[in-house]
């Protein structure tokens, strides 16, 4: 029985944290010096406080990549997005549901899905050291920011939780365009 609700749960706390696609432009400031995207992330090895590596995207295109002093891609590393790869870029962060993302909801279903696993007797793997990852976004609307610990390992234990893969997959893109910034900028 409490299997079966566990499980229950975790399908009804999944299903409410599916994006709906946007279907409409996403619209943003253009201007040379507004910020449109912000991406950071927090080492969990480091000490709290110590600054990770960093995407500011402008309105312009501009994307500036950011590797802490220590890292072996240190430095500010500059790369230009097309406004059409701009305009994707947003779309796809309104398409996964960054400008809805309801942390509560998101944490409840990886915790109902946590808790289906463990009625299962299925292993659940806690990690001590995870990277912080945050991603905030300028739209017409105003600014939305969305911090998540361990992204990365709880998209891959869990599946199951769109939201979670939906983030997953932004913080892979943007990652993508740091590396663009880092490869054309040597």
């Amino acid at each position: 029985m409490m299997r079966a609700l566990g499980a229950l749960l975790a399908v009804a706390f999944v299903s409410t944290a599916v994006p709906a696609l946007a279907a409409e432009p996403v619209a943003y400031p253009r201007a040379a010096g507004s910020i449109v995207i912000r991406f950071t992330e927090t080492i969990g090895e480091l000490q709290p406080g110590e600054p990770g590596p960093s995407l500011t995207v402008y309105g312009d295109g501009r994307a500036v990549a950011h590797y802490p002093g220590f890292m072996k891609r240190a430095g500010d590393h500059t790369t230009q997005l097309s406004a059409a790869e701009l305009d994707g870029i947003m779309q796809s962060i309104a398409a996964k549901g960054l400008l809805a993302f309801d942390a509560a909801a998101v944490q409840r279903a990886r915790d109902g899905a946590s808790a289906a696993r463990r009625a299962g007797n299925a292993p659940v793997t806690v990690w001590s050291e995870v990277d912080v990852t945050t991603i905030e976004v300028t739209v017409a609307e105003g600014t939305r920011r969305v911090t998540w610990r361990g992204v990365r390992e709880d998209a891959r234990q869990f599946p199951e939780v769109a939201a979670l893969q939906n983030l997953a997959a932004l913080r892979a893109e943007l990652g993508a365009i740091m590396d663009r910034a880092y490869t054309q900028g040597r």
